[in-house]
């Protein structure tokens, strides 16, 4: 994985993680809405890179 590639899935695992953590689920059993965050936005993030790839292909 390329550095810019990296940040880029950093930046929305951050974006995540504070969602969580403003909607106050950092507390007992929030560990699973976490987790599906996550997957979430590393799913997300796959596609948008995706369709990035497509359109300079």
């Amino acid at each position: 994985m390329d550095k810019q590639t990296r940040a880029d899935l950093a930046a929305a695992l951050r974006e995540a993680v504070k969602e969580h953590q403003h909607e106050g689920l950092n507390m007992i059993g929030g560990a699973d809405q976490l987790v599906e965050r996550l997957v979430t936005a590393v799913e997300d993030w796959l596609e948008a890179d995706r369709r990035t790839r497509q359109k300079t292909a």
